[in-house]
């Protein structure tokens, strides 16, 4: 994994002027790339020159964090041997060596042993058809000197960032904000600023909270022509194909069959490394799974896992933890994340994440992260994604029966997780969420944080989904444009905050999500059990321990939030203090939150409506200086 930049002058400039502030972006990314810098410039005529007082047009950057292929050879930007095709990229194609060896057969030699080389000569033979044999994560720009183009292109959920800047004269990508915000002025983005307050949301399609900072959402292609600067995007990638008739005739036992040897080779191919990999832990079943699978394929090997754990409280999962490192004889580390350390990096968390948050649960994945540096380890795989592909969340279930409530089948909403009055509540949630007027009109006058919103961005507040006709869509809709998205991206900066890889064999196996997107709803929720095909392929191959398999509670990433505000908070509430005031009274603001944290001092849930506020301070904090 790796950091990329790219410059593009429409009137072109001195050499130097693109070197240094190519390089300027590159240090900003640095994290992401400390083993090594790349810098490659070109003139109107496409050719790289060295001359700083020469007149230049495009200049792309390069921080490397070297996986594969660990010699100079490996480093970017890599231009290939006819010199028309030139590439800055970050991510893994998992596949490599079965791709590499498929053009080896049509005669396509190779000069490294990267699978940068392989993506890029695999663009080159195959063009767009490429995209239909990836597997794996990337974010990468593909200069065509003949044609004049650059090509930027993102993985099909999103695991790798990419984001741009573009006016009449300049264009500018980078994976990180950061990146850009020197040579942008800075502005927030009022329409994601109302739909972070109003609905605690995070992702917003193509914008980000900066204004003029634009993000290529999964799955497109974006195309600038350097002979007229017109910019066009294409959609390589429709998650909506995947679903297809989900009936089957096989048993559960043959699924998990399938299930599991379309894991276990997933997780093989995440294996591939020049370094050492290692893992994350809790006591969930995705990452239980995960250690399970690895210790499958290596059987001998020390694997080393890290886990935060948070002894006293209710959802430490410390317990379950130790029983995977017992039966599959790990190597683990922990983290204790407390109160004190959050205050100490706050403003460091948010200016890694470049979105205001609503949890504490990115600063322990944050001290998760820092951990595994602190013990020189560089790549860690994960279970993001299953959730979302599987059918992880108590709202799959709820889902499920409010179906049936709508076809008035008042006896199958028994057979759910949750109880008819609840069930009766969320009805009414989503009819009046369907309505764009009444959903305005039920925010004006029962969401308290209503009154912060920059009204005259109101009515724009909130991008609706389709509304899924069954389980398999609310999955798809979840799994590419939701709520892994923003996980995706929180696991993106915690880790290359601490220069380490994250892999997600749930989340990028795209073998694995055309296979599970035909399976039949029951097998992803099953009346009050998630992800019943899971817990059955786990069972028959042996592969947790029993107290994590039979677990039912969906914890997440718990951290003790309202301890840490209750404890914390007259160092939190300063950074009300960093709001402007066109968007929130101060006083108003801070008598509000100490409200609110008066209120909840006794509970033990999550508070992400008063969490998000100091956030969105240490936001402007970080971002203004």
């Amino acid at each position: 994994m790796c950091g990329i930049s790219g410059i593009v002058f429409k009137n072109g400039a001195e050499r130097g002027l693109l070197y240094e502030q190519i390089h300027q972006m590159n240090e900003l990314q640095k994290h992401r790339g400390p083993d090594n810098e790349g810098i490659t410039i070109f003139n109107h005529e496409n050719k790289v020159i060295e001359n700083n007082s020469a007149p230049a047009q495009l200049a792309l950057g390069h921080r490397r964090l070297s996986i594969i292929d660990l010699t100079p050879e490996g480093n970017q930007p890599m231009t290939e041997e006819s010199d028309r095709y030139v590439i800055t990229y970050n991510g893994e194609i998992y596949n490599y060596l079965e791709l590499r060896k498929e053009l080896e057969e049509k005669g396509i030699g190779f000069k490294t042993n990267s699978d940068t080389e392989v993506l890029l000569k695999g663009y080159i033979h195959w063009g767009n058809s490429l995209y239909k044999k990836l597997e794996g994560m990337w974010a990468f720009a593909i200069f065509d000197k003949t044609k004049s183009t650059l090509t930027l292109s993102r993985d099909r959920t999103g695991v790798k960032p990419l984001f741009y800047t573009n006016n009449t004269n300049e264009f500018r990508f980078a994976s990180e904000i950061k990146a850009l915000i020197p040579f942008i002025q800075f502005d927030i983005n009022l329409t994601s600023y109302n739909r972070f307050v109003l609905n605690n949301e995070v992702q917003f399609e193509s914008d980000t909270f900066f204004n003029d900072v634009y993000e290529l959402q999964p799955g497109y292609e974006l195309t600038l022509d350097l002979t007229n600067f017109k910019c066009s995007k294409r959609r390589y990638f429709d998650p909506r194909e995947l679903l297809i008739d989900t009936s089957s005739t096989k048993t559960v036992d043959e699924h998990s069959e399938e299930l599991y040897s379309i894991l276990i080779e997933a997780v093989n191919f995440h294996y591939r490394s020049d370094v050492t990999v290692g893992a994350n832990l809790s006591g969930g079943l995705d990452s239980s799974t995960i250690v399970g699978l690895m210790r499958s394929i290596n059987p001998k090997i020390s694997i080393p896992v890290f886990s935060a754990i948070f002894p006293g409280q209710p959802y430490n999962e410390e317990e379950l933890i130790r029983a995977s490192v017992k039966k599959h004889k790990l190597d683990w580390k922990t983290c204790i994340p407390d109160g004190k350390g959050l205050i100490q990096i706050f403003e460091d968390l948010a200016f890694t994440h470049e979105y205001p948050l609503i949890s504490t649960s990115s600063y322990a994945q944050y001290c998760v992260m820092q951990e595994a540096k602190n013990q020189g380890v560089k790549v860690l795989i994960n279970g993001q994604g299953a959730d979302e592909l599987l059918g992880g969340y108590l709202k799959y279930g709820v889902f499920q029966q409010l179906q049936t409530l709508k076809n008035l089948d008042i006896s199958g909403f028994k057979q759910g997780p949750a109880n008819l009055k609840f069930l009766l509540k969320e009805f009414g949630k989503s009819s009046i969420a369907s309505s764009a007027s009444l959903s305005e009109l039920m925010q004006s006058k029962f969401n308290s944080d209503y009154k912060y919103i920059h009204q005259g961005q109101s009515k724009k507040n909130q991008t609706r989904n389709k509304t899924p006709k069954n389980l398999n869509e609310f999955l798809l809709q979840d799994y590419y444009q939701g709520f892994l998205t923003g996980l995706l991206r929180a696991e993106d900066r915690n880790s290359m905050r601490f220069s380490i890889e994250s892999r997600v064999p749930f989340a990028n196996s795209h073998k694995l999500a055309k296979w599970a997107f035909q399976l039949p709803s029951t097998l992803k929720y099953n009346q009050s059990e998630n992800k019943p095909l899971l817990r059955n392929m786990l069972k028959n191959n042996n592969l947790i321990p029993k107290k994590v398999l039979h677990k039912k509670e969906k914890l997440g990433f718990s951290t003790p939030m309202n301890q840490w505000l209750i404890e914390f908070q007259n160092e939190l509430l300063e950074y009300i203090d960093e709001i402007p005031s066109d968007l929130a009274s101060k006083n108003v603001l801070q008598d509000d939150l100490k409200k609110r944290m008066f209120d909840s001092r006794n509970s033990n849930d999550e508070q992400p409506c008063t969490f998000k506020w100091f956030s969105l301070g240490a936001w402007f904090k970080a971002f203004k200086k």
